[in-house]
This record gives C-alpha cells, sequence and structure tokens, in this order.
C-alpha cells in the first residue's frame, strides 16, 4: 500500500475517531459549561478561523511548487523555496498578532447588547490564547507543507491522529474534575503545536529540510507566486465566510443560544466535508507531476472522474443517512431545543454534496494555475451571501442564515461546472452520469430506511446504532450489487487482500 492510500486509510480512522469523540464532547461540554461558554467558545474559532485566511493560500502554493521543482529533482531551488516561505509565514505571524490585537479590542463592542460582562471578559481570554496558538502556527506550516509536498502522507496523518486521541482523553478527563473552557483551550493549543513539533523534526531528520536564506527568488518567480497564492486566498476568504459569517452575524443578531443552534448543525456538515478532502487532499503532488510532466488533459478528467465516483459513494451514504435519522440523533445527542440543528445541517449540506465530489477539481486548477477565475466568481458569490444572510438571519435565525449559503453554493457549483466544461475539458458529462446513476441506486434505500424506521421509531441509542447499522449494509450491497461494475469489485477485492495479507 502507497504512502497515498496508507494516508487516506489513517485519515478516515482519525476522522472516526473525531466523530465519536466529537459527539460524545459536544454534549458533555455542554452540559458541563452551559450553552453560553460553548457559544463564547465557538464565537472564539470563528474569528480565529479569520486570522488564519492570512494564510493567504502559501500552504498550498509550497506544496505546488515543491512538488514542481521535486519533478525536475532540483535540490538547491527547493531549500531557496524554503526559505522564502518561512519568511513570508513570520511576517504572516506578526501580522496576525496586530490584527488579532485590533479584533479583541472591537468585537466586544459589536456584541456589548447580547453578551454579558462575564461573557466578553471569557471571550477575551479564550481568543487571546487561540490567537497565540495559531501565531506560533504560521512559520511551523512549512513543515507539514513539506510532508504533503514530498508524499509523506503516513506520518502526516499518523501523528495527528495519536495527537487527536491524546488530546480527547485530557479534555474529557479535565471536563470530569470540573475545569472550565480556560482550560480546554489551552489542553487544544498544546496539542497542535505538538503535532506541528513532531512534523519539524521529522522534516530535518528524515526529509533533510533545509533554509536558503542567501539566494533569492527572482522577481519573476516571487510574483508568479505571489499572484498563484493572492487568488488561492480569495477561494479561502470565501470558505471563511461559508462556515463563520453565519456564525459572526448570529452572535450579533441573536445572540449565544442560536450560535450554539446553528453550531450543532454545522457540525455535520464539518464531517461531511472532511470525508471529501480526505481522498482528495493526498492527490496534489500527484496532479501537479501529471500536468508538469505530461500536460495530458484526458488523464487529468480520468482521475477527476474515478476520484469523484467514490467520493459521491461516500458522501451520499452520509447525507441519506443524515436525512433519514439526523432529527433522531440530534434529539438523542444534545436533547430539546436543537431541532432547527437539523434544517441547517440539511441546508448546508446538500448543496455541497456536487462542490465535495468535485473538489479534486480544485487540485487541478492549482496545478494548472487556472484558479484565478473561480476566485473571482467565489469572492462575488461570498458578498451576495453576506448580503442575503443579514435579513434572513434577522427573520429566521439560524435557519434563515444556512438558507441564504444554500442558494449561493448552487449558484457557485452551476458556474463552476461550466467553467470545468469550456475552460479545462473536463468530462463532466461523465460525472453527472455517475451522480445520477449514485443517486439512483440510494433513493430506494432511503426510502426503505424513512419506512422502517416509521413503522418502529428510535427513542434510545440502542435502536438508533441498530438502524444505523442496518441502514449501511443495505446501502453498501446496493452499491456494490447494482452500481459497482465487475472490474471495481475486483480491484477492491485485490486491495483488500493486499491489505490482509500484510
Amino acid at each position: 500500500m502507497n504512502q497515498r492510500k496508507r494516508g487516506i486509510l489513517i485519515t478516515y480512522c482519525t476522522m472516526v475517531i473525531n466523530i465519536i469523540a466529537g459527539f460524545l464532547y459536544t454534549p458533555y461540554m455542554i452540559k458541563h459549561l452551559g450553552a453560553s461558554e460553548y457559544g463564547v467558545f465557538s464565537l472564539s474559532n470563528s474569528l480565529i478561523s479569520f486570522i488564519s485566511l492570512l494564510d493567504l493560500g502559501f500552504n498550498q502554493t509550497m506544496v505546488r511548487y515543491i512538488a514542481k521543482y521535486r519533478t525536475r529533482e532540483d535540490k538547491h531551488y527547493i531549500n531557496t523555496l524554503n526559505g522564502f516561505f518561512l519568511k513570508i509565514y513570520l511576517l504572516v505571524g506578526a501580522t496576525a498578532i496586530i490584527i488579532g490585537v485590533i479584533l479583541l479590542k472591537i468585537y466586544p463592542i459589536f456584541c456589548r447588547n447580547t453578551f454579558t460582562l462575564e461573557e466578553v471578559s471569557l471571550f477575551k481570554i479564550v481568543f487571546s490564547i487561540l490567537l497565540l496558538n495559531i501565531v506560533i502556527s504560521f512559520p511551523m506550516s512549512v513543515f507539514s507543507a513539506a510532508l504533503n509536498a514530498y508524499e509523506k502522507f503516513t506520518f502526516l496523518r499518523l501523528v495527528n491522529m495519536i495527537c487527536i486521541i491524546i488530546k480527547y482523553i485530557c479534555i474529557f478527563s479535565l471536563l470530569y474534575l470540573g475545569y472550565h473552557l480556560v482550560t480546554l483551550v489551552l489542553v487544544t493549543c498544546i496539542s497542535a503545536v505538538s503535532i506541528q513539533i513532531f512534523y519539524l523534526i521529522y522534516c530535518r531528520k528524515v526529509l533533510d529540510m533545509r533554509f536558503e536564506f542567501k539566494k533569492h527568488i527572482n522577481k519573476e518567480q516571487s510574483k508568479e507566486i505571489c499572484l498563484f497564492s493572492f487568488f488561492i486566498a480569495l477561494n479561502l476568504l470565501v470558505d471563511f465566510i461559508y462556515n463563520n459569517t453565519d456564525k459572526l452575524l448570529l452572535g450579533a443578531i441573536c445572540g449565544t443560544t442560536m450560535v450554539s443552534i446553528y453550531t450543532i448543525g454545522i457540525h455535520f456538515f464539518t464531517y461531511f466535508q472532511e470525508l471529501s478532502t480526505a481522498i482528495s487532499s493526498v492527490f496534489l503532488p500527484k496532479v501537479v507531476a501529471i500536468y508538469e510532466k505530461t500536460k495530458d488533459m484526458s488523464a487529468l478528467s480520468h482521475l477527476f472522474l474515478r476520484v469523484g465516483k467514490f467520493q459521491l459513494i461516500l458522501l451520499v451514504l452520509v447525507l441519506c443517512g443524515f436525512i433519514a435519522c439526523g432529527d433522531d440523533f440530534i434529539l438523542l445527542w444534545v436533547g430539546e431545543g436543537f431541532q432547527e440543528s437539523y434544517i441547517v445541517g440539511l441546508l448546508i449540506m446538500v448543496p455541497s454534496l456536487i462542490s465535495l465530489s468535485q473538489n479534486i477539481g480544485i487540485s487541478i486548477l492549482w496545478a494548472m494555475n487556472r484558479h484565478k477565475d473561480r476566485s473571482y466568481m467565489q469572492i462575488v458569490v461570498a458578498i451576495f451571501n453576506f448580503i442575503i444572510s443579514i435579513p434572513l438571519s434577522i427573520k429566521y435565525g439560524a435557519i434563515g442564515a444556512a438558507a441564504g449559503t444554500f442558494i449561493m453554493t448552487i449558484m457557485s457549483q452551476i458556474y463552476m461546472n461550466w467553467y470545468y466544461v469550456r475552460k479545462i475539458h473536463l468530462d463532466i458529462s461523465g460525472y453527472w452520469i455517475n451522480f445520477i446513476k449514485i443517486l439512483a441506486t440510494a433513493a430506494p434505500v432511503l426510502i426503505l430506511l424513512v419506512f422502517i424506521k416509521d413503522i418502529t421509531g428510535i427513542t434510545n441509542w440502542i435502536e438508533f446504532v441498530i438502524y444505523v447499522m442496518l441502514y449501511v449494509i443495505i446501502y453498501s450491497l446496493a452499491m456494490w450489487l447494482i452500481y459497482l461494475d465487475k472490474d471495481e469489485r475486483k480491484n477492491i477485492f485485490a486491495q483488500v487482500y493486499k491489505i490482509l495479507k500484510r
């Protein structure tokens, strides 16, 4: 099994741990801290996510250019790139401190009508700790980028998984012992820094990563890198707006309780998104290598369809499961008062099915340095999403904010599918054939399971687990027998045999 497959497998193991721990952790945290402190925690993370945009796409840019010069076996130029990006990240870290201090002073003023004095004080402490963490993480991110570029996915994902396990053990223990939000945030930050330190050691000892500061990248190359990063940064800005602006608006308009309702709903989208990126995130170096060596668009189109197909199978599994029993899960998970979170989750997840199953297309755009037009489109969509979410949030609360995102996500995907066909010449018709076949296979399964649930009902965790196991078995059988062809089934058998043989 190669590094890419191991990386995907470990990422899915990490995801399972995150999902199980997260679903146990969130209600446990709300129970011990209360909705108010949990809302403060969510808002602090949202603002830190805003500061994380200062990365400006340099992480993906570093991966792209190191992968590019690896194909040319130019070690000396890679060392120069390492030094170039480290200097940039040190500057970014300094900028983050300035912006963080400004936000720390300004945002509580906007929330003075919805925050209590205690919430404002807690927010300042939590945000300051998270700010320190991200300032440290910026220069350290050159090491994770190097590991991605060199396709060292096994070590990269394994260290991350181990640190996550330790983090959750510490958090549950501290909550049980009566500690509160500040201590939990400190543990989270220490865990994040520990991961980066392990990456640093590996890069220095195993990859022999060096930094060349005396030699400089020429102006033309520097301009190309900065321009490439700029348009990635616009995409990251859109992601921030989709994922965090709704919470910030709700915090200012409706208060922390509505933020908690929205956050519960967005939890499901977060895992939904990770399910997709676990696969596509390991393909950027390969996509760059294919494009730099051959410029073969048919090979890239084939990769787009192959990866998208298996992403669709996994995403439809989760989405149909959420449609069938997401409301029951939320009731069992966090209790009464969060029924609207189910609608929020649906409104965010449904239109994202297309974009998440096509996200390897973004890697193709990066490899081709053709992501500029997507960035223009995304920034326009982000602005309109912000504009329409304000009145919708005022009138409908969390559901209104999610509805604004629903509308604009659909609009963005209509444009992107047109762009992939007309400008990049990817086989989008093949993607939609797969999409229709998978939905046609999944729809009867969903109808059957909803019918069974209506008859039997779900009133406790045992019934829920049985229902989910039944659903996964029926869905898997349907995909295996109806959708996958003979060659695909043989390939899966071969991969499983290799794993067992080891």
